[in-house]
């Protein structure tokens, strides 16, 4: 096998643990040596770590159940191992424990240091990437973790685009390592910075290989040329913020055997600044979508073979020529790509016979959809948020849209105009501006079963006042009473998407967490914190970063203050490392994100910042 021993270990405790408490060890067995082979048959080259981009927050998974029809599909799928590793690595358990009420437990042979109490939202460490230098709004940086069980200062690394045009004084991708307070020495260490190529900038999320050796991204030229970007780094590869290596690209027929640092790049039909490559670690492709309406499958990426575009039925024309299309997100279980588009309809592309093409009535106006659609594998439900729906039904219109939450199954006809269309607040009546970006299910919607999920999803709403976080209820896999939480500005704002990770601490994330377990939810605001909410921030024009404990889930009473932090002009999608506990190695299990605006001292005067922060309640 060429999965790592400790990946294997953490997927058989939870690939027993799926079946209830009471399953004969034989039957456990069974769920262990299919989840080996589906995870193997999924990923033919191996995990060496655990990788964590923008993907793992639009594809999740509620609890696959025995009596779920999707089960056996869900356990081939990758980031379904992701997801539980990720959850509840750093927690102390016991693998023989199997009256847990949660379908996945932490293992104990994996990491048994508990979580050290931090800080609420201490900067860990703050790190230019020029000026004007920003991941972007919507856009995440990644994160790899080499192994689940320990941090490493030398190898786990963390990447920021800056979107800015590459040049000998200015990097358009950096990767950073020794990220942990624990480690000795400059924290944190630039591992390389690289130019990929002069006067071009990197304007969506990055994302990672299984093992970590390897990334793609699109990047764009002046002239709007837009290509998909293979790249091997090397570690300890050189360079810095001002003064990066630059790099030229090497043909894609030797991309497979060069030596790094090393890149190629693979011509995209027209702009793409708005949808990010989607990677499928089974097959080894990534889909991608352009500003003319195109969805592209490249194949031959991080493995084996010549990279390139697929040809037959590929590119696929979009709900008609002409949309700017949204991050895809592909989904295995059912085969399919969900992918959103400027004139606010939700398209379903079969990814074997992409001839094969639904598109749902129209969600949103103005710019449509701006966000890739939150897709729940397991339940097979797919969520698009908008912030201009003009749905006469709900007593919205044009000169008095809504901010909305639409529902689709995974199966929606044509015309489909979903199952539910949640509200959260007024919309914008121009454009998309400002923007109503992705929200998060919390713990307890992804610790129930997949045939009738429970639980609650956050989203920052009223794109057009004040924004305002909302929770959305959902009961058996449907959508919804709406609550109004706090406000979070004094001014009309742009928010970040959500992002959650439910912290065990010495405790467990089961559907009602134990111990000091603590569900919590962090965003941003781009500027006018609301003050009586957010106290930490001290300079509230300057944006804002907040955490959210939900583990009751309520949003009236855990307004904690403490739990946010200034950040110049808010910041990108926000993504969590929670792979190993801190006893040891202190520093890891953070956040990471990017300013939206330059610092006045954060990481320097007039430049962006790339920043680590401890996540609440540590």
């Amino acid at each position: 096998m060429r999965i790592l021993s400790k990946l294997i270990l953490a997927m058989m405790v939870v690939g027993m643990l799926t079946r209830p408490a009471g399953g004969q060890e034989s039957s456990q067995m069974n769920d262990v040596r299919e989840a080996i082979n589906g995870l193997e048959s999924a990923a033919p080259a191996g995990f060496q770590g655990l990788p964590t981009d923008w993907t793992h927050s639009h594809l999740v998974f509620s609890q696959p159940s025995p009596a779920s029809p999707t089960r056996d599909s869900v356990l081939k799928e990758p980031r379904y191992w992701m997801q539980a590793i990720r959850r509840f690595a750093a927690a102390v358990g016991d693998p023989a424990d199997t009256a847990r009420p949660d379908a996945q437990v932490p293992v104990s042979n994996i990491s048994r240091r508990a979580s050290k109490k931090k800080h609420p939202l201490k900067r860990d460490w703050a790190s230019t990437l020029g000026n004007g230098g920003t991941v972007g709004a919507d856009i995440y940086p990644a994160k790899f973790s080499f192994n689940i069980a320990s941090a490493s200062c030398a190898n786990d690394y963390v990447v920021f685009n800056t979107n800015l045009a590459g040049s000998a004084t200015q990097a358009t991708i950096v990767g950073y390592n020794n990220i942990y307070s624990g480690c000795g020495g400059t924290v944190p260490g630039i591992d390389w910075a690289y130019n990929t190529i002069t006067g071009n900038a990197i304007a969506t999320s990055v994302v990672l290989s299984g093992d970590g050796t390897q990334m793609a991204f699109v990047q764009t030229d002046g002239s709007g040329n837009s290509s998909l970007v293979l790249l091997r780094p090397k570690p300890s590869g050189g360079g810095t913020v001002s003064a990066p290596v630059t790099l030229t690209s090497t043909a894609a027929a030797s991309y497979r055997t060069c030596t790094a640092p090393c890149m190629t790049s693979l011509s995209i039909a027209n702009t793409d600044n708005l949808s990010a490559p989607f990677y499928d670690y089974t097959n080894d492709v990534i889909y991608v979508g352009d500003s003319a309406g195109l969805l592209h499958k490249y194949q031959n990426i991080f493995l084996s073979g010549t990279p390139g575009e697929a040809g037959g039925a590929w590119p696929v024309t979009v709900d008609g020529a002409g949309y700017v299309l949204t991050s895809p997100v592909f989904d295995s279980t059912s085969g399919k790509i969900f992918v959103g588009d400027s004139d606010g309809v939700l398209s379903s592309i079969v990814a074997s016979t992409p001839a094969t093409q639904v598109n749902s009535a129209r969600t949103g106006h103005g710019s449509g959809i701006i966000d890739g659609p939150l897709v729940d594998s397991s339940a097979g439900m797919i969520y698009v948020f908008v912030s201009r729906d003009e749905n006469s039904a709900n007593g919205c219109s044009r000169n008095n849209p809504c901010s909305g939450v639409y529902q689709f199954p995974v199966s929606f006809a044509n015309g489909s105009t979903g199952t539910a269309d949640a509200l959260v607040g007024t919309g914008t009546t121009a454009g998309n501006n400002p923007p109503l970006y992705d929200g998060t299910f919390d713990n307890k919607y992804l610790t129930s079963t997949s045939t009738s999920p429970t639980g609650n999803l956050y989203v920052c709403g009223n794109a057009g006042g004040n924004p305002i976080l909302y929770k959305i209820a959902i009961s058996a896999n449907a959508a919804g009473t709406v609550t109004t939480g706090p406000t979070l500005t004094t001014a009309a704002t742009a928010c970040s998407p959500v992002t959650e990770l439910c912290n065990p601490g010495t405790g467990t994330c089961a559907n009602t967490p134990t111990g000091n377990a603590v569900d919590w939810i962090f965003l941003s605001v781009q500027s006018d914190a609301n003050t009586s909410r957010a106290s930490s921030c001290t300079s509230a024009s300057s944006g804002c970063v907040m955490g959210f404990n939900v583990t009751s889930g309520s949003i009236s009473t855990t307004t904690n203050a403490s739990s946010d932090a200034n950040e110049a002009g808010g910041t990108s999608g926000i993504i969590i490392d929670n792979t190993v506990g801190s006893g040891t190695l202190a520093g890891a299990s953070q956040v990471y994100f990017s300013t939206l605006a330059n610092s006045t001292g954060t990481c320097g005067t007039n430049v962006g910042c790339a920043v680590q922060a401890s996540q609440s309640g540590l």
